[in-house]
């Protein structure tokens, strides 16, 4: 009986993320042309007229104008509409999987029953939102711009990235979860017989246990492990791209692939974004042999594949970080497994390099 008071309020999560879509339409068309995104106003690109507010209502002005400017006539991408009911249906996810499922576990009813009860959501479950709303919209925007430009714009990811350190002190592990709550994890072994850590917004701190000058919920552990997660996301794809370009004899990483993941720190921490790149590898791989096999073409957007391993990275913590984290804090083996993957990489890329053949210039093909 608690699920459906809470379901009330996906209609109006859906609407402001469509809402939101709408305005990353105008950040995707306009930030890598390095233009304004509050002057002009939306405009038809055929007759150059303004497009009255009520024709650019999210989703129902596309279909009330199907797809056609109310001037010109002259039809206009769907995409627009597609970007703003994908970025609802993200939004409601992010409601769906937080409140309905508690699948980061925790434990929403746990800790505000009365709240949760009656369908009203606790102002911490109104910034878990926000917090991982902003990230989704930011993600969302450089992996539009990464698959239309081949990059993301930098703008993009630095707005993100001081959200992401702006938020992380107020939101410090294990917010929402009150600190006081939390068992002490004082020894090894503690860390080691504890089957789950207590989620947070960062699902873990930045180590465990938790160093005496960095107490549960203070200022001074939200930000380091902001910072922490900004440094290791923008390192290992810096790193990565120098290995990988090294036996693919091409670069297969843009520095907007760090940047991306540099802000995805930012917001998540360092373990969630290694991870995320991990699992980010698998559609990565996928879809680069599809290029190569399909359009001949060496050249791909990694962007989208990393967000996508983040995102799955956070709300996968609850069945991944059991395995890991006896890994992430132990640094022998961390460098041990960071040495291996870097000879994998450099093999993969010495692979490709053999299927697709040498590597071309894109600037010296001569277009129609």
């Amino acid at each position: 009986m608690e699920i459906p008071w809470l379901c009330i309020w996906l209609p109006g999560v859906f609407v402001l993320g469509a809402s939101v879509g709408s305005f990353l339409n105008v950040v995707v068309a306009r930030i890598p042309t390095e233009r304004s995104l509050f002057w002009p106003s939306s405009y038809c690109l055929s007759c150059f007229q303004p497009i009255k507010w009520f024709h650019n209502l999210p989703i129902f002005g596309y279909i009330w104008l199907k797809g056609r400017c109310a001037n010109c006539h002259k039809s206009y991408s769907s995409r627009y509409m597609w970007v703003e009911i994908a970025t609802g249906l993200i939004f409601s996810g992010i409601f769906a999987l937080e409140f309905l499922c508690d699948i980061r576990g925790v434990g929403w009813f746990k800790l505000f029953p009365y709240e949760m009860q009656l369908g009203l959501v606790p102002w911490q479950g109104w910034v878990v939102f926000l917090v991982f709303s902003v990230l989704a919209a930011h993600l969302l925007a450089a992996s539009l711009c990464d698959i239309e430009f081949l990059e993301i714009p930098l703008p993009i990811t630095i707005t993100g990235t001081l959200f992401g350190l702006a938020l992380s002190p107020l939101t410090a592990w294990p917010f929402p979860i009150s600190p006081g709550t939390v068992p002490r994890i004082a020894t090894w072994e503690d860390l080691i017989r504890r089957a789950q850590i207590p989620a947070g917004i960062m699902p873990w701190p930045f180590w465990l246990p938790v160093p005496g000058n960095f107490s549960p919920g203070s200022w001074q552990l939200g930000l380091v492990d902001g910072i922490l997660g900004m440094i290791v996301g923008a390192l290992i794809c810096r790193i990565v791209r120098w290995v990988y370009s090294f036996g693919r004899g091409m670069e297969g990483m843009g520095v907007g692939d760090s940047d991306l993941m540099m802000m995805a720190g930012a917001f998540l921490g360092w373990q969630v974004v290694l991870v995320g790149f991990f699992l980010s590898v698998f559609p990565g791989i996928l879809v680069g042999l599809a290029q190569i096999l399909f359009k001949g073409t060496q050249t791909l957007p990694f962007g989208p594949s990393l967000a996508l391993g983040c995102v799955v990275s956070l709300y996968s913590w609850p069945w991944i970080g059991p395995l890991v984290k006896n890994l992430f804090f132990e640094p022998v083996l961390m460098g041990i497994l960071g040495i291996s993957s870097i000879l994998i990489l450099g093999a993969s890329g010495i692979i490709f390099r053999i299927l697709g053949g040498p590597p071309t210039d894109p600037s010296s093909s001569e277009g129609p």
